[in-house]
Formats: structure tokens, sequence, C-alpha cells
């Protein structure tokens, strides 16, 4: 992947916002977008994803750099590395080495406050309350969650849904402690607007989510709980929330 300055001017501007004005990510980016509508899906998904991992790993990435809080272009260049993208020959990246990120990588691996990037009174409360659990739970946290689909029982069955989805050019498939869930193998892209953040293909909502047959729980960050309590609420037809 090549990257362009006037991509990195943008999440350079997006994180300028975030951090020295105090803006909400989210806000930030859906602005930044707005202000540069000609940009295709690419360059607007680098940019997005870009901004929140530089957001979420800013300890680390900071870290790695040891460069000044608000030096935002070495904490771009320094994303670029971990990611395996070529440095440009840029005057903003003249001072980062591969080879001296790489180095402080492997020196602050065994620190998990820094590794995993997060604050120390969090990763305290962690320990307190997990104890020897929460360095597997903390890396469980860091992984991106799967995409979880809830087959509506009162009109299809989790098989019939998969197989349905599968003739709509959806590819899905089953979780086997939960029979009304299935994982989606690609991202939805709904209203044009991509959830597609990372490198996997993104399909359109399928026709199948306007028959009821179907729910893509929102946030994402309860994919996986819904279809979970759904099961063990038993619904049946004429039941009201």
């Amino acid at each position: 992947m090549k990257l362009y300055i006037n991509l990195a001017r943008a999440v350079a501007q997006s994180l300028e916002m975030i951090f020295e004005e105090g803006r909400y990510a989210d806000k930030v980016i859906e602005k930044v977008l707005k202000q540069n509508s000609k940009w295709g899906a690419r360059d607007r998904r680098f940019i997005a994803e870009t901004t929140y991992d530089i957001v979420r790993w800013y300890r680390l990435l900071q870290t790695l750099t040891d460069t000044p809080a608000n030096d935002y272009w070495s904490l771009i260049g320094c994303w670029c590395i971990l990611h395996n993208i070529e440095l440009p020959d840029w005057e903003e990246f003249r001072e980062l080495s591969p080879k001296k990120i790489n180095e402080r990588l492997e020196k602050f691996r065994p620190i998990r406050r820094i590794h995993e990037s997060i604050p120390d009174w969090l990763d305290n409360l962690g320990e307190q309350e997990l104890g020897s659990r929460w360095d597997e739970e903390l890396h469980a946290l860091n992984d991106e969650a799967e995409v979880v689909l809830r087959a509506n029982t009162l009109k299809i069955t989790s098989n019939g849904l998969r197989q349905v989805l599968r003739d709509e050019g959806v590819e899905c498939s089953t979780l086997n402690d939960f029979p009304d869930a299935l994982v989606l193998k690609q991202w939805i892209q709904k209203n044009g607007n991509s959830m597609n953040l990372k490198n996997v293909p993104a399909v359109q909502m399928p026709p199948t989510s306007k028959h009821g047959l179907l729910n893509l729980p929102r946030p994402l960050s309860a994919s996986k709980i819904l279809p979970i309590v759904c099961y063990w609420m038993y619904p049946a037809p004429g039941l009201a929330c």
C-alpha cells in the first residue's frame, strides 16, 4: 500500500482536533470526510481506520516513537511501520527509523500496560479484578470483534437463513454454542456507509434484512451478545418487549 500526502494530512488534522481540541473521534472523522467529499471509498476507509487505530494505540505509538505528545506525523509514521507500509521520503518522517521502532517494540513487549496500550489505572484495576485471567482478557479485548447476525427464529431457522444469505451472495458460518447466530465472513455495507475499516470485502445489506428474517445488532460490540441473550429468552409469537 502506498501512503499519499493528502490522506496523511487528513489523519494528522483529525488527530490534532481529537487530542488538542477535545472533540469526539467519530465527529471529527465525519467532518474531515465531508470536507473532502470527492475521496473514494478506499481513501475514506484509510483515514477512518488510521485515525481510530492511532487514537486507540496512542500510548504504544508515542512510546515507540519517543517524541512529543503532539507529534502526530511521527505517530502516523510509526503506525505505517507497524502495518508494513513503506514510509515515503517526506520531511515529516526523516527522524523515524523502522529498525529502532521494532527494537523498541520488542523492548516494551513485556510491559503489558504499554504493549496493550492502556492507562496504568485500568491495568491495575483489571489485574485486581481478574488476577491471572487479565492477560488473556485484555488481549481478547484488543481483537477485532466478529459481526454476528441473529436469525429471527419466529420466521426462519439459522440454517435456512444461512442458505438464503448464500443465495444473495453473503457468506457466513455458524456458532456451535449458539444456534441462532451466524458469523459474517464479510462486513456489511449499508446505505453507502461502509462499516469495513479493515481489508475485508464489503457487501450490500441483503434484501433478506427487509423481511424481518435477521437482526444486525448495533453497536457492533453487542453483536455477539445479542444472539446469546435472545436464545435464552425463548422468544415466541405474541410476546412483547
